[in-house]
């Protein structure tokens, strides 16, 4: 949003569920909880949205796990949304460019869905590394972050428009120090054995260095809801506070390791040694797949003992060189200032188009 400064902006959003600090101006739209239409709806669309059951076969009925009940609640929340998304699309200037976050695609499907109806320009934002998880894109643009974004939506051949923009919400460069704390980041995945010993293996040769050694959770995530093989790893580390925004606490000397989480490429592009454990039997998202190929040398060192005895002896100096940070330019093919004229000059284009 505050890439496009000069252009009309409207945050979308469900109010009850928003951060404090996003909620000035924002444009409440319903999610699919009962409580988030309060005030949002009237008797009208509620009748409308009965009318419209009477010609629909709901899917899932009669399934062991799925309450009648339930079901018939959600098909008519979601129908009001569709109404009010009808409404909303319609009010609003044709010159309006309708973005979807990548991983918010259910939430946003009706108003997007309404924009491309009334032949509205819609695009799809991608904060994270996408997978197969979060295909097809629900807009007919895609706004990535580099070539390796590019090629892998192009790979699995969506029918959409791609727009290469970087990530302007990267502002800060740090030009990697000693190492002198091991951070390693927890995405909800679950390890597998080959990634619990090698971290764990990574864990006890940086703290012989004499370096901090650290996890941080994912912000969904308790410490009691980790796996038995997470918390194996995470027994002889100390947990990060969670709530602290993680570019903003990197610092000179950190040296991140991770699985499967998108810090792990955050990292890498503003400077600091990153790596991936990720066993090679494991799908990786299109983004941390390339970085696995360059963290190859760590993997190896890792799984052959005596290599790892004659690494130990070297230091934690090996941590800094590591040929995954050639990578940056392909991963993300700009940041900051840079980034948001690709993102201004991209919009510009979907409008014109």
């Amino acid at each position: 949003m505050t890439s496009l400064e000069g252009t009309a902006t409207n945050l979308v959003g469900d109010r009850r569920l928003a951060e404090c600090d996003v909620l000035q101006g924002m444009q409440h739209f319903p999610s699919l909880a009962v409580l988030s239409f309060r005030g949002s709806t009237h008797w009208t669309r509620v009748g409308r949205a009965l009318k419209l059951r009477r010609y629909t076969v709901l899917k899932g009925i009669g399934h062991p796990h799925l309450s009648r009940v339930y079901l018939e609640v959600l098909f008519l929340l979601q129908a009001i949304r569709y109404d009010l998304a009808q409404a909303w699309v319609e009010s609003l200037p044709k010159e309006h460019v309708w973005l979807s976050d990548f991983d918010r695609s259910a939430y946003c499907r009706p108003l997007i869905w309404q924009a491309k109806k009334l032949a509205r320009t819609t695009a799809t934002m991608v904060h994270g590394t996408p997978n197969q998880n979060y295909l097809p894109p629900v807009a007919e643009n895609v706004l990535v972050w580099g070539e390796a974004q590019l090629q892998w939506f192009r790979a699995v051949n969506q029918d959409c428009t791609l727009h290469v923009v970087g990530r302007p919400d990267i502002c800060k460069f740090i030009a990697p120090g000693p190492p002198k704390r091991l951070r390693v980041v927890h995405s909800m995945e679950s390890l597998m054995e080959t990634e619990k010993e090698a971290l764990a293996r990574l864990c006890s040769m940086a703290r012989s260095w004499g370096l901090d050694v650290s996890l941080r959770l994912h912000p969904s995530v308790t410490r009691s809801d980790l796996d038995e093989n997470w918390k194996t790893a995470a027994a002889a580390l100390a947990f990060e506070n969670k709530s602290e925004n993680f570019l903003a606490s990197l610092a000179p000397g950190d040296v991140v390791v991770g699985i499967n989480s998108t810090a792990i490429i955050d990292a890498l592009i503003i400077g600091v040694p990153a790596w991936t454990l990720a066993d090679a039997m494991r799908e990786l998202p299109c983004d941390l797949s390339k970085l696995r190929d360059a963290s190859g040398p760590l993997l190896v060192v890792l799984s052959q003992p005596e290599q790892g005895a004659a690494v130990r002896l070297a230091g934690p100096d090996m941590l800094r060189y590591s040929r995954s940070l050639g990578l940056g330019p392909a991963l993300v093919a700009a940041t900051g200032a840079e980034s948001e004229e690709l993102l201004r000059r991209a919009v510009g284009n979907m409008l014109r188009d």
